[in-house]
């Protein structure tokens, strides 16, 4: 009888064993789940990324007008992707691009 009760009580500590050290576990990894998310705060996804696409390129060309994809705030995609794609603005520069292609179309 002693002998059984013995295997019980050796089984139960065994049991709790095992259950702490899977809570432990799960602690553990939702440490490293919080973690991981804070390291990705601050990021900018793929869709916003592309949102801001233009108005990165427009930053680069020293262009001070909005190109992005914000409600209420009207955008002109074209100009801005014509200059970028032909020609590098510096800020004492100016250039007329609708009379640089006028001569093209006649």
């Amino acid at each position: 009888m002693q002998a059984a009760h013995n295997a019980q009580i050796d089984r139960y500590e065994e049991m709790s064993k095992k259950v702490n050290q899977q809570k432990y576990k799960d602690m553990l990894d939702q440490q490293l789940e919080i973690n991981n998310q804070f390291k990705m705060y601050g990021n900018m996804t793929s869709v916003e990324k592309a949102m801001n696409r233009h108005d990165l390129q427009a930053y680069k060309n020293y262009d001070t007008r909005e190109y992005s994809l914000v409600p209420g705030v009207s955008h002109n995609k074209n100009s801005s992707l014509m200059v970028a794609a032909n020609v590098s603005l510096s800020p004492k520069k100016k250039l007329d691009v609708e009379s640089k292609y006028q001569d093209k179309l006649q």
